[in-house]
């Protein structure tokens, strides 16, 4: 599989604290999440994190790595973990001005984060149907069944009020 081997290739060409191993890191991250393989995915994305740090990237660059990241501790059931990267990753994507699928996928996950919490939930709820709207914007099949899901999110989670 060639993401896996990306990250040892940019590892030998560059070392290890360049920003293509980051980005390398963050992009298997991405795939593990996707194959539900949250534990791998989460030290791809805290390796990607460190580097993006130790370079200084721009917020809206580690946005990336720490939506995914928290995405991989809501993967392991691990929500309160998950709110801090999330909560960094929606500030820096808000004042980047963030397309709506970015900002969609950080503000869903974080709401589903904050759900754990009884005293989070009403700002989880407020942060679902900002994600609806913002998927609800967007044209394609991808976009209308992210909505779709989250309206599920929305039914299912305010049922048990």
């Amino acid at each position: 599989m060639a993401f896996r081997q990306a990250p040892a290739i940019f590892l030998k060409a560059t070392g290890p604290d360049h920003p293509l191993v980051a980005m390398s890191s963050n992009n298997e991250g991405e795939v593990l999440n996707a194959l539900h393989r949250h534990p791998e995915a989460q030290a791809d994305f805290e390796r990607a994190v460190e580097i993006w740090n130790a370079q200084h990237a721009d917020a809206a660059t580690l946005a990336y790595a720490e939506t995914g990241l928290g995405l991989a501790l809501l993967g392991q059931a691990r929500p309160k973990e998950a709110i801090p990267p999330l909560e960094q990753a929606l500030a820096a994507r808000t004042a980047a001005k963030e397309p709506a699928e970015l900002m969609g996928e950080t503000t869903f996950a974080l709401a589903r984060a904050l759900w754990s919490s009884p005293a989070g939930r009403s700002r989880a709820l407020q942060l679902a149907r900002f994600a609806r709207a913002e998927y609800a914007s967007l044209a394609g099949t991808a976009a209308r069944d992210t909505a779709a899901r989250i309206e599920h999110w929305l039914r299912v989670t305010s049922s048990s009020l």
